[in-house]
């Protein structure tokens, strides 16, 4: 299976599949998702495991098995996410913004409804739109809950990982 790095949320969604499912992959890196992908149409792997955008970019020729997410993907409406095959794998790739703790409320909550009026705009939504990438607008709280549940969900990963 290629994939973007050793270590990388991709990487680490695949060992948990891995290890949910029995299957058994050999991992070869490539240097972005992109590149895994183009191992894959090029006869190098048998499968890759990258983002949408990566996937599109690349037209014809890839059959989508599953999508890490908690919904089935609007871009990719008939493949079926992982759970709905079996397997509680979720994906935890989100781009966040991340201040010190110890910054005083006031900014924090400029800051946050800064990038909540930014993520408002058509421009910031048609960005993503083009890039085939899902938005995800949360809160404060609930991307500290994310980030919890990920570390925690690849922190057991990580630590059964052998050298």
């Amino acid at each position: 299976m290629s994939l973007n790095a050793i270590g990388a949320l991709p990487h680490l969604a695949a060992v948990e599949l891995a290890q949910k499912s029995g299957a058994k992959f050999k991992y070869v890196t490539s240097k972005s998702s992109a590149e895994a992908v183009v191992s894959l149409l090029g006869g190098h792997v048998q499968a890759a495991l990258a983002h949408e955008p990566q996937a599109f970019s690349h037209g014809q020729g890839l059959r989508a098995l599953a999508v890490f997410e908690p919904e089935r993907s609007e871009y990719l409406p008939l493949v079926p996410t992982a759970k709905e095959q079996g397997y509680e794998v979720l994906g935890y790739v989100r781009d966040s913004v991340a201040i010190n703790v110890k910054a005083p409320q006031e900014v924090k909550d400029t800051l946050a409804q800064a990038f909540k009026k930014a993520m408002d705009t058509d421009e910031f939504k048609n960005a993503f739109l083009k890039r085939r990438i899902k938005m995800y607008s949360l809160d404060p709280d609930k991307t500290l809950a994310l980030w919890k549940s990920a570390a925690e969900t690849y922190g057991k990963i990580i630590k059964g990982l052998k050298n």
